[in-house]
């Protein structure tokens, strides 16, 4: 008899590019186990209903794969959700988990995030229902860092105590790095830590076989991905200055993002007075990424705040054949790159010293294209597959 897991995602929209590389794709992958039924049990806000027919072309993709799909509307207003908010969705959650348990009979549910976590947890102390929590990054410590909390505030507070009871009665606690154990170490129930990493997408496989024998390299660093809090193009423009700066008009800067943030970069980087012909501004879709970057000398991945992460960036940049340089702030990508030597630690874009090393840096990439893609990638295959990862959790799930 095959197990069944319910895999529940909330308020993520299906049709987002990082929930098909680290959803879609992964249940892709494990609905060809013959051991193991998934169940996609995704709440959604009911104004999704309405806005974006992406996510139901996604219920038809699933479908065709054998996959189940249970969509479960509710009312939500604000995000990330105050404690006073909690006591309103909590009992549309009760609801539907009566129809989880006893109408789909799921009995281990895997949470992506604090609040599926929640729906996890609550379904454990009702009605027996055992659950991973899979928390992706630290909830209470990311909106502290945004300022939409304070670190003694009491949703702040209230959710630590939500935290710590989520990974207590967790049957298993996914983890994207080694580095996030740090965010847990207090805790006292360790043993059921399991580092499970973001995977690259599968289209990066499907779409494009990058040969080890292409070794044409552009002078290119590129960057990939949207950019928000977490992710401040200035502090690329800035770094990019630095370096025509110190060494002139010698590297492109291609950055890959949507549309939305093309006129503030292009506004940015001309009062920076970078020359228009060495920024490349393209949105390209996710099946060409790693075509359009595999040339490029390294992908770059920054953060002004310190940040536990591994990153999806820089399995992405891996995948693609070329490695990475990361500021020290990315702990987890700042580890595997101390294991593996595939990339630049810098500490401060502002000093000479640390653009002089990113120089030295992409001149050995530059006199060494074989080896450097040979490396990135059997690093990214081996470690951040989606067959790899969803290897990982498919384990899990069988000791359940």
């Amino acid at each position: 008899m095959r197990k069944k897991i319910g895999y529940l995602v909330v308020r993520e929209s299906l049709s987002s590019a990082l929930i098909n590389s680290q959803v879609m794709d992964i249940i892709n992958v494990l609905s060809k186990n013959k051991k193991i039924e998934i169940i996609l049990i995704w709440f959604y806000r009911v104004d999704l209903l309405f806005k974006e027919k992406e996510n139901w072309e996604q219920k038809k993709k699933l479908r065709n794969l054998g996959v189940k799909i249970v969509c479960i509307p509710f009312i939500s207003w604000t995000f990330p959700m105050s404690w006073w908010h909690l006591i309103f969705v909590a009992p549309q959650w009760f609801i539907s988990l009566l129809l989880i348990r006893y109408i789909y009979k799921i009995r281990v549910l895997h949470c992506r995030s604090y609040h599926s976590g929640l729906i996890g947890a609550i379904g454990n102390k009702l009605f027996g229902v055992k659950y991973i929590f899979d928390p992706r990054s630290p909830f209470p410590e990311e909106n502290v860092s945004s300022e939409i909390w304070k670190i003694k505030s009491f949703n702040y507070l209230y959710w630590k105590k939500i935290e710590k009871y989520l990974i207590n009665n967790a049957v298993k606690v996914f983890l994207v790095s080694k580095s996030l154990l740090k965010e847990y170490q207090n805790n006292d129930r360790r043993e059921k830590f399991v580092i499970v990493p973001n995977n690259y997408p599968l289209s990066f496989d499907v779409r494009y076989k990058m040969s080890l024998g292409n070794n044409d390299v552009t002078e290119k660093i590129c960057y990939v991905g949207s950019f928000g809090h977490w992710n401040d193009y200035r502090l690329y423009l800035r770094l990019f200055k630095n370096i025509i700066r110190e060494f002139g008009c010698i590297y492109i800067f291609q950055i890959i993002t949507p549309k939305k943030f093309h006129k503030e970069i292009k506004s940015y980087a001309e009062k920076l007075k970078i020359p228009n012909d060495l920024i490349e501004l393209m949105q390209v879709d996710q099946f060409d990424i790693a075509k359009t970057i595999g040339s490029s000398l390294a992908g770059i991945y920054l953060m002004s705040q310190e940040d536990s992460r591994l990153g999806v960036k820089t399995v992405e940049y891996l995948r693609a054949g070329i490695p990475v340089i990361v500021s020290r702030s990315i702990e987890g990508a700042v580890l595997l790159i101390e294991e593996e030597n595939v990339g630049v630690i810098i500490d401060d874009i502002d000093d000479v010293n640390e653009i002089y090393k990113i120089k030295c840096f992409l001149d050995s990439v530059c006199d060494n294209k074989y080896e450097w893609k040979k490396k990135s990638q059997e690093v990214a295959i081996n470690k951040f597959s989606p067959e790899s990862v969803a290897g990982k959790i498919e384990e899990q799930y069988l000791e359940l």
